[in-house]
């Protein structure tokens, strides 16, 4: 029933039914992970705070999924919990962890960023040789010509290749590398 209502569509139904009719805490928030959905832990916080034994469960198992302070928000101040210190430091390290692990993946990709950019930069501003038989892409003519009457302008895709100005009306990209993009 639990499957058939989750695939429906049904999350809620199908959360209710585990904590209700199972009564299975692990099994509901293997669920809510499952889905990720903030509203079926919410729904899953709210049934948890009725019970200490359930706010501890759930405190060591949310890991990241949840910021700890929604549930401890919700605990009922006269409410005597067994083992919450101890899920509390449990909870509070892995979201220091996750935000740990975060940061440094910012690290990685802003550096990672720069030395890209960097590379783009010097890729775009280097000069590009043009030799007197290198070809057009588009007619596969030689793009200069000796006799300046003949001279027509030069597109340069920043791929490399080159083009006749004429040619390039044609061309919305290289010919050459284009193909290889769309792969």
């Amino acid at each position: 029933l639990v499957f058939l209502l989750g695939r429906g569509g049904n999350q809620r139904a199908a959360l209710k039914v585990i904590i209700d009719d199972q009564k299975r805490l692990d099994k509901a928030i293997d669920f809510c992970k499952e889905h990720d959905d903030a509203d079926l832990w919410n729904d899953l916080i709210t049934f948890a705070v009725k019970r200490p034994d359930y706010i501890t469960e759930l405190m060591r198992n949310i890991g990241t999924y949840v910021d700890p302070t929604i549930i401890i928000r919700r605990i009922p101040s006269a409410m005597t919990i067994p083992g919450l210190r101890d899920s509390l430091v449990k909870t509070l390290h892995d979201y220091a962890l996750q935000i740990s692990l975060q940061e440094g993946c910012r690290r990685v990709t802003l550096n990672d960023v720069g030395e890209l950019l960097e590379r783009l930069m010097r890729l775009q501003t280097r000069g590009v040789y043009v030799g007197a038989i290198t070809p057009c892409v588009a007619c596969h003519k030689p793009l200069l010509s000796e006799d300046v009457r003949y001279a027509v302008d030069v597109v340069i895709f920043f791929c490399g290749h080159f083009a006749h100005g004429y040619c390039d009306d044609r061309l919305l990209a290289c010919p050459i590398c284009a193909p290889k993009r769309a792969k």
